[in-house]
């Protein structure tokens, strides 16, 4: 090894030396110190960039953490507003179906009401029946009138101890005496469904000269003695002859909306408040 080399070799380790002992803190060389400084300043810069760094993507991700935590928690707390909203929506109907029902309880003193629901439909024969759960043990017989606070629904078909079937007035199966609620009318007949499937009745068994018309209110004759006079069952959509040309017959849209029915009241006992209205075709006798 030459001679320089040497030197060189000595030269870097008395520095070194230097270095470490200036940064253990056991000798202090002012002009080393800063070039140390100097030589080390933009180092320690990146290192705390990098540190720096490192800190904000970890508070970065901590913050998309928290975010998605308290979206998940307002989810949550969304679902469940609208869960109650719709709790109460439905308690609300249910309170304004029942209040009707009740106003119209208060009204007919004259009717032994019983208040029951809907709970299905027959599925043999689907625009005809439904299920109410009230039965025999609540007194339920066959033949008794079902009501809204609209007006007739049916009658009841057929009983069990806690459900009844009830025949729906649109069914061609029931036979309801009914009368035309205008004073100057007062003609008689007797409604049953159609066949056609829709909610129509036909009021038929009326002479050829009934004054019957169009926009007439029908309501129940009280003929029979199984149904109380008097309650409301449609309008009268148009008039024309039967197919013999000899009876009138009246097609009729009843008041009730059978595709929103969730509650009833069945007409237990009843006391009429006009007597029975004689039948039109046969000359009142």
């Amino acid at each position: 090894m030459s001679k320089k080399s040497v030197l060189a070799v000595i030269s870097v380790i008395i520095v070194c030396l230097l270095a470490f002992l200036a940064v253990d803190g056991k000798a202090r060389f002012p002009l080393l110190d800063r070039v140390l400084t100097t030589a080390i300043a933009p180092v320690n810069e990146k290192i705390v960039g990098l540190s720096s760094g490192a800190n904000s993507i970890r508070t970065f991700f901590a913050a998309i953490t928290t975010m998605q935590e308290e979206n998940n928690k307002l989810k949550q707390d969304i679902e469940e507003l609208r869960s109650a909203n719709l709790k109460m929506a439905e308690i609300w109907a249910e309170n304004q179906r029942l209040t009707n029902l009740l106003q119209y309880k208060n009204t007919a003193a004259h009717l032994n009401l019983l208040t029951a629901k809907v709970i299905g439909r027959d599925f043999g024969d689907a625009k005809d029946t439904l299920l109410i759960n009230a039965g025999a043990n609540a007194g339920l017989k066959e033949n008794m009138a079902v009501i809204n606070s609209a007006g007739l629904v049916g009658i009841i078909d057929e009983t069990s101890p806690s459900v009844s079937r009830v025949l729906l007035i649109t069914s061609p199966r029931c036979k309801v005496g009914g009368i035309v609620l205008r004073a100057q009318s007062r003609v008689s007949g007797v409604l049953s469904g159609v066949t056609s499937g829709e909610h129509i009745l036909s009021m038929g068994n009326m002479s050829r000269d009934a004054d019957i018309q169009s926009g007439d209110v029908i309501m129940t004759s009280g003929l029979g003695g199984n149904h109380p006079g008097g309650l409301v069952i449609g309008t009268v959509e148009s008039v024309a002859m039967n197919i013999g040309g000899l009876l009138k017959q009246a097609r009729i849209t009843p008041i009730v909306d059978f595709t929103r029915l969730e509650e009833v009241m069945v007409i237990t006992a009843y006391t009429n408040l006009t007597p029975p209205v004689a039948n039109s075709a046969t000359g009142g006798k």
